[in-house]
């Protein structure tokens, strides 16, 4: 009996010592990358939370939109035009959500915008104080002719006058930047 006793013993505490060997040799992997605002590591590559890119989700993916522009535009009611717009963040109660001053080159309360998938941005519907009514969407891009980048707005407007739209349904797009 004391020789099946030994031996029990013997056998879990070499069963216990092997369990923890192999547990502590088998741990997960440690991520050795830090992912900013929000991001979680994944591997070695930062899983970024809404709003931010980059290898470690160190940039706002509306900061690309943000700044002086000028727009050149023609819709299927008016001619063609340039003028300046500027893009920014006050009063954005999101990471995404930007603002459009002097959108049309009418308006003189701001046109807002979410930014999506880093390179994409919906207007949704908004009434201007003059009634109109303002929606669409838009792209970002850049090119080797292009390297500052471009947005690409697609949009329309509402108005007494009709519809005078931007390449939303027909027309073409209103173009930021490089022309």
């Amino acid at each position: 009996m004391k020789l099946l006793r030994s031996i029990i013993i013997s056998f879990s505490v070499a069963c216990a010592a092997f369990a923890s060997t192999l547990y502590v040799s088998c741990t997960k992997e440690s991520c050795a990358i830090v992912c900013a605002n929000g991001g979680v590591c994944n591997g070695a590559v930062c899983i970024c939370a809404t709003g931010y890119e980059g290898s470690n989700c160190q940039i706002a993916s509306r900061q690309k939109f943000l700044g002086s522009w000028t727009i050149h535009e023609t819709g299927t009611i008016s001619n063609p035009a340039e003028f300046p717009v500027s893009i920014d963040t006050i009063h954005a109660d999101t990471i995404t959500r930007i603002r459009i001053m002097n959108f049309y080159n009418k308006y003189p309360t701001p046109v807002f915008a979410y930014v999506s998938n880093g390179t994409s941005l919906s207007i949704p519907t908004q009434i201007m104080p003059n009634s109109d009514t303002v929606s669409g969407w838009g792209t970002y891009a850049t090119s080797s002719t292009c390297p500052t980048g471009k947005i690409f707005l697609y949009f329309k407007i509402g108005s007494t006058s009709g519809v005078d739209n931007f390449g939303d349904s027909t027309g073409s797009p209103a173009i930021l930047g490089c022309y």
